[in-house]
Protein backbone atom coordinates (compact mmCIF):
# COMPACT_ATOMS: atom_id res chain seq x y z
CA UNK A 1 0.00 0.00 0.00
CA UNK A 2 0.77 3.43 -1.08
CA UNK A 3 0.16 6.79 1.50
CA UNK A 4 0.32 9.84 0.55
CA UNK A 5 0.40 13.23 2.53
CA UNK A 6 -0.21 15.81 0.36
CA UNK A 7 0.46 19.44 2.49
CA UNK A 8 -1.61 22.61 1.13
CA UNK A 9 -1.25 26.73 1.75
CA UNK A 10 -4.50 27.91 0.34
CA UNK A 11 -4.91 31.62 -0.79
CA UNK A 12 -7.11 33.02 1.83
CA UNK A 13 -9.81 34.73 -0.69
CA UNK A 14 -9.99 31.19 -2.35
CA UNK A 15 -10.93 29.03 0.58
CA UNK A 16 -14.52 28.34 -0.10
CA UNK A 17 -13.48 27.39 -4.18
CA UNK A 18 -10.95 25.16 -2.44
CA UNK A 19 -12.81 23.41 -0.45
CA UNK A 20 -15.82 22.39 -3.13
CA UNK A 21 -12.65 21.38 -5.66
CA UNK A 22 -10.84 18.85 -3.06
CA UNK A 23 -13.94 17.75 -2.18
CA UNK A 24 -15.20 16.41 -5.33
CA UNK A 25 -11.96 14.84 -6.01
CA UNK A 26 -11.96 12.97 -2.82
CA UNK A 27 -15.84 11.49 -3.28
CA UNK A 28 -14.98 10.93 -6.65
CA UNK A 29 -11.38 9.10 -5.81
CA UNK A 30 -13.25 7.08 -3.46
CA UNK A 31 -16.53 5.89 -5.46
CA UNK A 32 -14.67 5.49 -8.95
CA UNK A 33 -11.16 4.51 -8.12
CA UNK A 34 -10.91 0.52 -7.10
CA UNK A 35 -7.52 1.52 -5.91
CA UNK A 36 -8.30 4.22 -4.03
CA UNK A 37 -9.12 3.31 -0.07
CA UNK A 38 -8.75 6.66 1.91
CA UNK A 39 -8.79 9.82 0.95
CA UNK A 40 -8.76 12.28 3.89
CA UNK A 41 -8.72 16.16 3.86
CA UNK A 42 -7.54 17.44 6.89
CA UNK A 43 -7.67 21.15 7.94
CA UNK A 44 -4.69 22.41 10.51
CA UNK A 45 -5.92 23.57 13.80
CA UNK A 46 -3.14 26.10 14.60
CA UNK A 47 -3.13 27.53 10.82
CA UNK A 48 -6.36 27.90 9.14
CA UNK A 49 -4.71 28.50 5.51
CA UNK A 50 -3.42 25.12 5.39
CA UNK A 51 -4.69 21.45 4.56
CA UNK A 52 -3.22 17.95 4.46
CA UNK A 53 -4.82 14.99 2.20
CA UNK A 54 -4.34 11.58 3.16
CA UNK A 55 -4.47 9.12 1.04
CA UNK A 56 -4.04 5.49 0.64
CA UNK A 57 -3.97 3.65 -2.43
CA UNK A 58 -2.53 0.06 -3.52
CA UNK A 59 0.25 0.92 -5.14
CA UNK A 60 2.15 3.51 -6.77
CA UNK A 61 0.56 2.32 -9.72
CA UNK A 62 -2.84 2.95 -8.76
CA UNK A 63 -2.02 6.44 -7.76
CA UNK A 64 -0.78 7.27 -11.16
CA UNK A 65 -4.24 5.87 -12.64
CA UNK A 66 -5.60 8.20 -9.95
CA UNK A 67 -3.27 11.24 -11.66
CA UNK A 68 -4.82 10.69 -14.71
CA UNK A 69 -8.29 10.98 -13.96
CA UNK A 70 -10.70 13.51 -15.02
CA UNK A 71 -11.81 14.51 -11.97
CA UNK A 72 -7.72 14.56 -10.63
CA UNK A 73 -7.70 17.23 -13.50
CA UNK A 74 -10.08 19.09 -12.56
CA UNK A 75 -8.47 19.60 -8.80
CA UNK A 76 -5.79 20.52 -10.51
CA UNK A 77 -6.96 22.91 -12.53
CA UNK A 78 -8.76 24.46 -9.01
CA UNK A 79 -5.50 24.06 -7.45
CA UNK A 80 -3.67 26.28 -9.71
CA UNK A 81 -6.14 29.33 -8.74
CA UNK A 82 -6.55 28.42 -5.15
CA UNK A 83 -3.02 27.41 -3.75
CA UNK A 84 -0.65 30.11 -2.62
CA UNK A 85 2.13 30.61 -5.51
CA UNK A 86 4.89 30.86 -3.35
CA UNK A 87 4.79 28.02 -0.88
CA UNK A 88 0.86 25.76 -2.61
CA UNK A 89 1.94 21.94 -2.06
CA UNK A 90 4.38 19.80 -0.86
CA UNK A 91 3.81 15.69 -1.41
CA UNK A 92 5.79 12.56 0.85
CA UNK A 93 5.07 9.16 -0.16
CA UNK A 94 4.71 6.61 2.34
CA UNK A 95 5.09 2.81 2.14
CA UNK A 96 2.38 1.12 4.79
CA UNK A 97 3.29 -1.07 7.45
CA UNK A 98 0.42 -3.64 8.14
CA UNK A 99 -0.43 -4.29 12.02
CA UNK A 100 -3.68 -6.30 11.63
CA UNK A 101 -3.33 -10.12 11.70
CA UNK A 102 -2.93 -11.55 8.92
CA UNK A 103 -1.77 -8.73 7.22
CA UNK A 104 -5.56 -8.01 6.18
CA UNK A 105 -6.45 -4.06 6.98
CA UNK A 106 -9.48 -3.51 4.54
CA UNK A 107 -13.00 -6.04 4.06
CA UNK A 108 -12.87 -8.50 1.24
CA UNK A 109 -16.14 -7.74 0.31
CA UNK A 110 -14.53 -4.10 -1.20
CA UNK A 111 -17.44 -2.48 0.69
CA UNK A 112 -16.45 1.00 1.97
CA UNK A 113 -17.37 2.18 5.95
CA UNK A 114 -18.76 5.79 6.07
CA UNK A 115 -19.01 8.41 3.16
CA UNK A 116 -15.68 10.17 2.45
CA UNK A 117 -13.86 8.33 5.08
CA UNK A 118 -12.80 5.85 2.47
CA UNK A 119 -11.48 3.39 4.68
CA UNK A 120 -13.09 -0.18 3.54
CA UNK A 121 -14.45 -1.89 6.67
CA UNK A 122 -12.42 -4.20 8.61
CA UNK A 123 -13.18 -7.75 9.26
Amino acid sequence: MLAVLVSLRVRPDRQDQFLAAIRANAASSLELERGCHVFDILHDQSDSHRFVLYEVYDSAEAFESHRQTPHFHRWRQAASECLDPENGQHNDFFDTIEVHEGGRRWGSDGERCGQLRGARCAR
